[in-house]
Order: structure tokens, then sequence, then C-alpha cells
């Protein structure tokens, strides 16, 4: 019997050593045993790849990174940058493009991602970063969003969220009015849009 908290810890160690098989998890708890001992009981010594087989095959992927997001809740005065990635060796071998794009929201001073959303197959961020930003406690929070999230309603349900934004424009967008008067050559590439409508 070993205890599920230690075995995630493991298998987190393992992963941000660069492996991430069953049985490298059981190398790993083994030739590190001393080491992780430091910081984990491990009664019992250290896992099987079995037992870490079975540990992963139950356990629900929704439910882990709902328990992560609650683990990080509180955002508030947080500074969150949402940007897509395209993750690293998931590539069709016939076309060579990538198969897997998700969008994240990072949140730099713990250096942890918040939440992530898979983005649909032949489908832009845009469409996955609505259901990005409601699976996030975002009161209080500063959010920042490359220019493919310079919409009106996105800046709407960050602001309905309780959260300030920041929204990056390659140029000013038609039908951007200053909320301000300001001259248009003072307008940096980068500005709270609240100060803005678009129409």
């Amino acid at each position: 019997m070993h205890r599920l908290d230690e075995m995630l810890m493991i298998a987190l160690c393992c992963m941000l050593s660069d492996n991430d098989g069953f049985t490298d998890m059981e190398v790993f708890a083994q030739t590190q045993l001393p080491c992780l001992r430091t910081f984990l009981t491990l009664e019992n010594g250290a896992p099987s790849h079995n037992v870490f087989r079975n540990l992963f095959m139950a356990l629900r992927p929704a439910t882990l990174v709902e328990i992560i997001r609650d683990w990080c809740t509180n955002l508030s005065s947080q500074h969150i940058a949402i940007d897509g990635k395209v993750l690293r060796g998931a590539c069709d071998g016939a076309t060579g493009r990538s198969m897997v794009h998700v969008l994240r929201a990072w949140v730099g001073a713990q250096s942890l991602s918040a939440g992530h959303v898979n983005c649909e197959q032949k489908s832009n961020e845009l469409e996955a970063l609505p259901r990005l930003l409601d699976a996030l406690l975002l009161q209080g929070a500063i959010v920042s969003i490359a220019a493919m999230g310079t919409h009106s309603a996105i800046a709407t349900q960050i602001h309905n969220s309780g959260a300030d934004y920041v929204l990056a424009l390659i140029e000013e967008p038609r039908g951007c009015q200053k909320g301000r008067n300001l001259p248009r050559s003072s307008l940096p590439k980068l500005f709270v849009l609240r100060d803005y409508l678009i129409k």
C-alpha cells in the first residue's frame, strides 16, 4: 500500500526530470529513494510501475485539474497571462503539423498554470478563450491577452468576472474610439482596454 499524495509527488518529480512512463516512474522512485525520503515517508518503499499504472488509470484528469485550480484559487492581484501553446512532440507524422494546441492561463508570480483548455481542431484560440475565462476565478486579477483576444466580448467577460485586463493591439482596430482625449500618437501598443470602446 502506498499513499496517494506520495505517489503523485513521485510522478510529478519524475515528469519534471523528463521521464513520463510508468516504468520510468518506478526506476526514478527506486534510484531516488534516499532523496525522496527527505520529504516523503514512503513506508513501503518505491511503488512499482504497475502501481503507477493503476493509479493513473483510476485518476480522473478533470477532477485533478479542479483540485489544482482550487489550490491556486486566490488569483486576486495576480497577473494572469493567457497565451496559446503547441504541445511539443504531438505532431502528425504524415503532415508534420502539431495535433494538440492548448490555451493556458499562466500565473507568473507562482510559476503555475491556473488552467488550460484544448483548442478545437481547425479553429483558432478565440473559440477556446471564453471557455478558459469561465473556468477561472478572476476576481481582482489582472489578465493580459495577446492581440487575438482583443474583442469587446472578451473584455466584457473579463470585466464581468471582476478582473482588470490588458489586451495587446497590433494596430488600433477599426471602430476603436478613445474614451479619453488622448492624441492618437500617444496611444501605446499595449494599453488597458477599459479606457476604450470597441464597437
